[in-house]
């Protein structure tokens, strides 16, 4: 009977350094899986900007666009007062009323403005700039933002085809 009861001791020693081992294995792999290997993973699940990343940076352009053109209005009707006083004299009254902010532009500056363009006009540049700007303002990327903002978009892009048509048929691209 003594050599049943010693393998049976066995057995149980067996199972129980098994059972430590596999305990000490998933301890391991667990330790493994969590250390930083070289550079840090994007979560997969914020691989695009959140709704309210998007949001304030399609207002922070809105707004710095805004004011750009709200500049550029001010500079023309100082140019344009200062032009009047210099040709009838600061006690004449106005030649003419000044345009209106819906009265179309229709000069080769004021398209080069809405695209942002400098220097030399090239079809890569243009097309770069229009890419660029019909990404940054096409109405579907700030369905979500409200009605206001979505009617800015809208006049945003219309002003940007317009812009792009015109250097497309002045230049021939």
């Amino acid at each position: 009977m003594p050599a049943s009861a010693d393998l049976l001791t066995l057995a149980l020693a067996t199972l129980a350094l098994a059972g430590v081992l596999a305990l000490a294995l998933s301890v391991l792999a667990i330790l493994w899986r969590g250390r930083p290997r070289g550079r840090a993973k994007r979560d997969p699940a914020r691989r695009h900007w959140s709704h309210d990343d998007l949001a304030d940076r399609m207002r922070t352009a809105y707004f710095a666009k805004e004011r750009k053109a709200r500049a550029l209005r001010e500079r023309e009707r100082l140019h344009r007062r200062v032009a009047q006083e210099a040709a009838t004299g600061p006690e004449a009254p106005p030649v003419a009323p000044p345009l209106s902010p819906e009265a179309p532009h229709r000069t080769e500056a004021h398209y080069r403005a809405v695209l942002e363009l400098e220097g030399e006009i090239t079809e890569a540049g243009v097309r770069r700039a229009y890419l660029r700007l019909i990404a940054a303002y096409h109405p579907d990327k700030v369905a979500g933002l409200g009605a206001k903002l979505q009617a800015l978009a809208e006049e945003e892009t219309k002003r940007i085809n317009e812009a792009y048509a015109f250097f497309r048929r002045r230049y021939g691209f």
